[in-house]
C-alpha cells in the first residue's frame, strides 16, 4: 500500500494518490489529512486519484463516508478520478456532491484537470 499528496508541479492544485488495500477508518483519515495539506498550502483545489485503490467498502459506509465530506472540505473543489466500474466510490462522490461538496468524478486526471480550470474562482464555502 502507498499514499502520496503532493502539489501537481505548475499547479495550485494538490492531488492525493492512494494503491493497495483501503478501509472506511483510513478513507476518513485521508481527508483530513487532504484538507490540511491544502489549507496549509493555500490551496482550494484538489484531485483524489482512486484508480489504483482496493476497497471493500459496503453502500452505507461509502454513504457515511460521502455524507461525512462537505464539512471537511468546505471551500475546497474535489475531483475524483477513478475506474469506470468503481460504483462505490462515485456514489461516495454522488453523496458528498448532494450535500455540497464541490466535487465531480472523473476518469481520467487531464478530466479533471479541466473541470477544475473551469471552475476556478467557483468555491461555495
Amino acid at each position: 500500500m502507498t499514499y502520496e499528496l503532493k502539489i501537481i508541479p505548475n499547479t495550485r492544485i494538490a492531488l492525493s494518490c492512494w494503491s493497495g488495500t483501503i478501509d472506511l477508518k483510513k478513507r476518513k483519515e485521508n481527508v483530513r489529512t487532504m484538507a490540511q495539506f491544502c489549507r496549509d498550502n493555500g490551496l482550494s483545489q484538489l484531485i483524489v486519484d482512486t484508480r489504483q485503490q482496493v476497497d471493500d467498502a459496503t453502500t452505507m459506509q461509502m454513504y457515511d463516508f460521502g455524507a461525512s465530506i462537505p464539512e471537511i472540505m468546505r471551500g475546497i473543489q474535489v475531483a475524483v478520478v477513478c475506474r469506470p466500474s468503481a460504483r462505490a466510490t462515485r456514489f461516495g462522490e454522488t453523496v458528498a456532491a448532494n450535500r455540497g461538496t464541490n466535487s465531480h468524478s472523473f476518469e481520467t486526471i487531464e478530466e479533471a484537470k479541466t473541470w477544475l480550470a473551469g471552475n476556478e474562482g467557483t468555491l461555495n464555502s
